[in-house]
Formats: structure tokens, C-alpha cells, sequence
């Protein structure tokens, strides 16, 4: 993966960081929404430069199957709702596109932009919810 990327990007560890800061001071409470805005991206590019990568692969027949194995070893993966249904076996996982279920079952592994806007679910995160962890 090509470092430039995601540089100047926070890492799930910042986030955190700051988190535990802001639980002592609320006056961070925009710089934790700035910093999950800015973890949210590094995903997003995380995600992307795979796929470019995976295409510009000079081998073709195992694109697929290298592609699952890196799936598995990234601690920052961002995922579809499709891919999610495709990945993952829980109740309730067709409900995860409304909003309203996300509220009432504290659903925090998912990010949506706006009304409309297609939705992405981080994995480890959804592992941690699976496991009953609290955000």
C-alpha cells in the first residue's frame, strides 16, 4: 500500500485517543467528530488503492483469491451493505440499511453520509459489535 495515501490521516489509535481525551473534556467533542470524519476517509482510500492495486495485478486468474486473503488481514476495511450480507450471518442484517434499527440496536460499526447516500460498514468494528463490545 502506498503510504502517501493515508499519511497525514489519523489511525484508529488516534481516534481512540482522543475519544478517551474528549470522555475529561467536552470542549473536543468537534475534534472526535473531525478525527472519525477523517478515520472514515482513510478507509475509504484504504479501500480503493486495493482495488486499483488488484487491477493493475499482472496476475489475473488470482486476483479473487489474493483479494479475499488481504480482506482478511486489514484492521481498517470499509465494506458495502452487499458485501456485508455477502460476509457476514447475524439477525437482523437486512434491517441494517434503517436507520431507525441502527439506533435502537446500537449499530456502530456503519457510516452513512447522508439520506441516499450509500452505506459502509467498517469490519472490525462490526466484529466488535457481534461480540457484544460497546464504541
Amino acid at each position: 500500500m502506498n503510504l502517501l495515501l493515508t499519511t497525514h490521516l489519523p489511525h484508529i489509535d488516534d481516534v481512540r485517543s482522543i475519544e478517551r481525551d474528549y470522555q475529561t473534556n467536552p470542549l473536543l467533542k468537534s475534534d472526535v467528530e473531525w478525527s472519525r470524519m477523517l478515520f472514515s476517509i482513510r478507509g475509504i482510500k484504504e479501500y480503493y488503492a486495493q482495488k486499483v492495486q488488484a487491477m493493475l495485478s499482472p496476475k489475473k486468474e488470482n486476483v479473487e483469491t489474493e483479494e479475499h486473503q488481504h480482506i482478511e488481514e486489514t484492521d481498517d476495511e470499509w465494506i458495502t451493505y452487499n458485501e456485508m450480507l455477502k460476509r457476514f450471518d447475524f439477525n437482523g442484517k437486512t434491517m441494517v440499511k434503517d436507520a431507525n434499527w441502527r439506533k435502537k440496536h446500537d449499530f456502530y460499526p456503519c457510516k452513512q453520509d447522508g439520506k441516499g447516500c450509500a452505506l459502509r460498514i467498517n469490519v472490525p468494528l462490526l466484529k466488535r459489535w457481534l461480540n457484544g463490545e460497546k464504541e
